[in-house]
């Protein structure tokens, strides 16, 4: 058996539950990891007592790469449960361990109108004022603004755009309903506009997008505050 998985929610945390083999089962549980964490939960429990070959750190990467999720925004919280020994550093590097951290959590649904990057913004700056990060502001306005134009060019779907901060660090979301993942057109020649997602990726420490169960996708950012 290659692998299977099974994940369910609790609160605000998740748990994965995956049989099979490894390096195969490590593969199928990511997927399934990544579809938990478009959701965005406060913490991520893997379940490995029924995975049989090594957890070596080949298979470990396959299982918990997300692009640097994982690694930048400490407001996920990993657990591995599993009876092999691992590598504490690996594992710290995928926050496997760290405990939940309290968080605030701000979200806005958005029409698809040429008005809702006009929206994001706002709300984006409200919410960092009502936090108290007025420094991050330009940054993270920068960011949303990119993202929700970009997802209105290419998806034409409804948004809806959420905002975390934890720990020093500020987490965007832009949740779309097309699977299609973000274009980075590059931008016309002399021109100082029509840099979308390099700005993006200029501006934040890491950025990428997870699959959603119902098809669409969210593209996220985690800034630093």
């Amino acid at each position: 058996m290659d692998g299977t998985v099974q994940s369910r929610r609790h609160g605000a945390s998740a748990v994965i539950d995956v049989v099979g083999t490894l390096p195969a089962a490590a593969g199928v549980a990511n997927a399934e990891l990544l579809r938990v964490l478009s959701l965005d939960p406060e913490s991520v429990t893997c379940d490995l007592s029924g995975v049989t070959g090594d957890l070596d750190e080949r298979a470990l990467h396959e299982l918990l790469d997300t692009g640097g999720l994982l690694e930048h925004w400490p407001g996920t919280a990993v657990v591995l449960v599993t009876s092999q020994r691992v590598d504490p550093r690996l594992l710290a590097r995928y926050g496997v361990g760290r405990e939940p951290a309290a968080r605030s959590t701000a979200r806005i649904h958005l029409d698809p109108h040429p008005r809702a990057v006009r929206s994001a913004r706002d709300f984006v700056s409200r919410t960092c004022l009502d936090w108290q990060l007025p420094h991050v502001i330009r940054s993270a306005v920068l960011v949303v603004g990119e993202l929700v134009t970009n997802g209105l060019a290419y998806t034409g779907t409804a948004l809806d755009v959420t905002v975390s901060a934890v720990g020093g660090r500020l987490l965007l979301g832009v949740h779309d309903g097309s699977p299609q993942r973000p274009q980075a057109p590059a931008p016309p020649s002399g021109s100082a506009r029509g840099h979308g997602l390099q700005l993006v990726a200029g501006f934040s420490r890491a950025w990428g997008a997870l699959p959603r169960a119902d098809g669409g996708k969210v593209v996220w950012a985690v800034l630093d505050t």
